[in-house]
């Protein structure tokens, strides 16, 4: 039985017909969980401002009184004042360098007061009208760097975020939810990043 060259050109077609519907239909989730791609936070309006904190500077190594191996306490931190017309606060801490598709979460926090200008050493769990949200360890509050063993340091990254609108999330939420809700009232942001390894 021989076959065709039209056999063979319509096999091909439908080969890569197959191939870029798969392509299409994968690129929704990176994760595979169905959970939407976090909206774009940033635009050239985004301004800067400085976020410190008294226990490590940046780049340097977070203490291990801040980490799994010590008292797992979250971190004192400062910042500058925000720029006018910010409502409140927000500081989302994850580790980008975690053996996984996506940052691993460790702290999220909301509805910080823009009058508030710190958050005290050990302040996760006792912060008062301030809401935490749910990190990938499936806790609400801190959890200090934990990373693998002989993985080498890891990256921890202090992000916060001025914001010109409150954030209408109840406390629990998913750093997904937040990213979310956040979208498009970015007025600045600052970065703090802290090292550590076993």
């Amino acid at each position: 039985m021989f076959l065709t060259q039209e056999f063979y050109v319509s096999m091909i077609l439908l080969a890569s017909l197959t191939l870029i519907v798969g392509t299409i239909t994968g690129c929704g989730s990176r994760t595979g969980t169905g959970e939407p791609s976090a909206p774009p936070l940033e635009s050239p309006a985004v301004l800067r401002f400085e976020i410190l904190s008294p226990a490590f500077a940046d780049g340097e190594t977070i203490p291990v009184a801040y980490t799994a191996d010590g008292g797992d306490i979250s971190p004192p931190l400062n910042w500058s004042t925000p720029p006018v017309g910010t409502v409140e606060l927000a500081l989302i801490v994850d580790d980008p360098d975690a053996p996984a598709d996506k940052p691993c979460v460790h702290w999220i926090v909301y509805g910080i007061p823009v009058t508030r200008t710190r958050l005290e050493e050990g302040a996760s769990g006792d912060l008062g009208m301030t809401r935490e949200g749910i990190n990938s360890f499936d806790n609400r509050g801190y959890d200090g760097p934990a990373p693998p063993k002989a993985h080498g340091p890891h990256r921890y990254v202090f992000t916060l975020y001025a914001l010109d609108k409150a954030i209408d999330l109840p406390a629990g939420a998913t750093k997904a939810q937040l990213l979310q809700a956040m979208d498009a009232r970015i007025l600045a942001k600052g970065q703090l990043t802290g090292t550590y390894g076993r």
